[in-house]
């Protein structure tokens, strides 16, 4: 970056704290930037979880600034299995599910082997991820991010109906599923 895009950066993230709560329209109005200016930056943002979508208006979609959010003395990252591994392959550029598991297992959560396996294989199922290479010890086939849809965890989730062959249609059980 240089070092007007740098100061540009630094003024926008500024005026997005000060803020607090903001479309990217009000955003470009505190930092006096233009709209292609603004998108990035909150592109860029919400990769990184800084900012959240908090609501969407009529007029837009409202952000909030969450990195500066909880006070200093608490965990600014609840660590979670899946958020490990999913932080991981974000920061990877190319992976098996050995070295998932051995970037995501920190001092609180373990990630075995086989956990970053079946995470791999949903993702893969779900157009996430692409195998690179194959090998003949699934755990050691290699995979590229190639949807990163921002700093949440996508999961799998399995939901419980009745699907009625006749028209087609699904209808999801009424209540939480089991």
């Amino acid at each position: 970056m240089s070092t007007k895009t740098n100061a540009t950066h630094d003024l926008t993230w500024a005026r997005a704290k000060e803020l607090g709560e903001f479309q990217s329209t009000d955003l470009m109005v505190a930092a006096g930037v233009g709209p292609s200016v603004v998108h990035r930056h909150i592109s860029i943002w919400e990769g990184k979880g800084l900012i959240e979508v908090i609501r969407k208006d009529p007029s837009g979609r409202v952000f909030r600034v969450v990195q500066d959010s909880q006070p200093a003395s608490q965990p600014r990252l609840v660590e979670t299995p899946f958020g490990n591994m999913w932080r991981a392959m974000r920061m990877m550029r190319e992976f098996s599910p050995i070295d998932l598991a051995a970037h995501s297992t920190t001092e609180t959560v373990k990630v075995s082997e086989d956990e970053a396996l079946d995470y791999c294989g949903s993702l893969a199922r779900a157009g996430y991820l692409r195998a690179t290479k194959r090998h003949d010890d699934p755990k050691m086939a290699r995979y590229r991010l190639v949807r990163n849809t921002g700093p949440k965890p996508p999961r799998e989730r399995r939901v419980r109906g009745v699907e009625d062959e006749n028209t087609g249609s699904f209808v999801r059980f009424a209540g939480r599923s089991k």
